[in-house]
């Protein structure tokens, strides 16, 4: 496996491969391809724009899978922040080129992923979550440490559940980003949360959909005036 990018979860990536047993190649990255020879003992090989080199044209096969390893943060408050945000997007067309490119999964053995879930490439799984039968993600998503995942529950591209984030009863759509402790519950029926949703650090939402592009604060939420907990299913404002 070939690391695209690198960034400071780096070594939990590398750690959870190496007790997975996933073999790591090196890492491609032309902020660090002759500046460095390695980041967290992982040899660095060569840039991004390179990949094609990894395609060995005579057996027709990609001779690496590959794995996404720069995160994004969608408050874009430095410009370290907005320059990953924006070489996160870049490595994705990248990806995007190559249709028939192996992807891999990041999955921690501590982690709870029953044999139906379908998982796009790309994904990073983390100890202590637990995802529910029927469970679907799309490509590069983060599910981090002690993350719950309802059953049926379905995940579009590149969505980041933090630690102790959760959902379950209703579906999430691309790139959506669940704070550390956020929560939502769905009523099972018309509940989702739309692309390029935000839902701040230790916040719950119940019932109600979250529409595309949507920010969920706490001003919001008391906006909103909700008195169920989350779980129940009369998503009513007061």
């Amino acid at each position: 496996m070939i690391f695209l990018g690198s960034n400071s979860a780096l070594g939990i990536w590398i750690d959870v491969c190496k007790r997975s047993n996933i073999p790591i190649t090196g890492i491609m990255d032309s902020d660090y391809y002759g500046n460095t020879d390695s980041i967290c003992g992982i040899p660095v090989i060569d840039t991004e724009e390179n990949i094609a080199n990894y395609y060995n044209k005579q057996i027709r096969m990609w001779t690496n899978s590959f794995f996404i390893a720069t995160n994004w943060d969608p408050s874009r408050g430095d410009d370290v922040t907005q320059r990953n945000n924006e070489k996160r997007e870049k490595l994705k067309s990248i990806l995007k080129q190559y249709p028939d490119i192996r992807l891999q999964n990041i999955i921690d053995p501590l982690a709870v992923v029953p044999e139906d879930v379908e998982l796009g490439g790309g994904n990073y799984i983390g100890a202590g979550a637990v995802i529910e039968p029927g469970v679907k993600l799309g490509q590069h998503t983060q599910v981090w440490y002690q993350t719950i995942i309802g059953h049926e529950v379905k995940i579009g591209e590149d969505c980041v559940l933090q630690r102790r984030s959760g959902i379950w009863g209703g579906n999430m759509g691309n790139h959506v980003y669940l704070s550390i402790g956020a929560i939502y519950g769905g009523n099972y029926t018309d509940s989702y949360i739309g692309d390029n949703a935000w839902i701040h650090p230790g916040l719950a939402v119940a019932g109600r959909p979250i529409k595309e592009g949507e920010t969920v604060t706490i001003r919001e939420q008391l906006r909103q005036r909700r008195t169920q907990t989350v779980g129940s299913y009369d998503s009513e404002s007061l």
